[in-house]
């Protein structure tokens, strides 16, 4: 049995299915692969074949492996935290925002913190302004990323082979040849097939870089008079970018702020040094 150990939105099932589709692995006839809306392979998970041969899961799943199993262990990038952060927030969640912030925290926190914080006393639900929830997760997103994320983890398991997430986007082809190769695989789909459909994939994944653009932005607005568009698609973004200002020595004038500015010029004026 083999199986991939992958942080949450760090394209482990994407890998999963194709070892499973483009290898020996597979025993039914060939089928080219799609994605779904959100640039996900979730559908790949109701294979029940396919999981009689190859699975996958997150860290917590390792000490349910047998020791003559083998393992994958995807690594993560600390420069793309937020990219897994965001993938998850739509592919398992389906941008579902409440829900998702309930993976995290209880409603007693949630409750706690706005009211202490923001004198905010209703439920967490979508009446909650946006201003508010953008700058409470501006304070626990990077900790939550230091646990999610945490390479040292992937890193410590034993007896596995070890693949950087980053080379699963942009270096796919010999990456995908190595791991076929170590496990002792056959591939027995044509390589072209293989390459058109992880194109069609790369082009649907929206969220890759989201964390470089945000860095990218953040040096705009501090450090140059260059205006640029800030083109920010979670709330998430804009939470990073705020945590980001405030480790800069920047706090934003946020109060009733429930749209993000969206240009470099535009976060200048509601930014004020601490």
């Amino acid at each position: 049995m083999i199986h991939v150990i992958f942080p949450p939105g760090c394209y482990g099932t994407y890998l999963t299915r194709c070892l499973y589709n483009y290898t020996d692995l597979r025993s039914e006839t060939f089928t080219p692969l799609t994605f779904d809306q959100y640039g996900s392979s979730h559908q790949h998970r109701y294979n029940k074949i396919a999981r009689t041969r190859i699975t996958s899961g997150h860290f917590e799943k390792v000490t349910k492996i047998n020791a003559i199993d083998t393992i994958i262990s995807l690594l993560p990038n600390s420069d793309h935290s937020l990219d897994y952060y965001n993938n998850q927030f739509f592919k398992q969640q389906h941008a579902a925002l409440i829900s998702y912030i309930f993976t995290n925290f209880s409603q007693d926190e949630v409750t706690d913190k706005l009211s202490k914080n923001w004198r905010y006393s209703g439920p967490l639900d979508n009446t909650v302004p946006t201003w508010i929830l953008r700058e409470w997760c501006s304070f626990w997103i990077t900790d939550s990323w230091n646990e999610g994320y945490n390479r040292k983890n992937y890193l410590t398991i034993s007896n596995c082979i070890s693949v950087e997430v980053t080379d699963l986007l942009d270096n796919f082809d010999q990456t995908f040849i190595d791991i076929v190769t170590r496990l002792k695989l056959t591939i027995n789909v044509d390589f072209a097939i293989i390459q058109h459909t992880h194109n069609i994939f790369r082009s649907n994944q929206q969220f890759h870089n989201s964390q470089l653009n945000c860095n990218q932005w953040i040096e705009s607005t501090l450090t140059t008079d260059i205006d640029l568009p800030i083109l920010t698609q979670t709330i998430f973004d804009e939470a990073y970018i705020q945590h980001l200002l405030r480790q800069q020595g920047y706090e934003m004038k946020c109060d009733g702020l429930n749209k993000f500015p969206v240009t470099t010029a535009d976060l200048k004026t509601v930014i004020y040094k601490i």
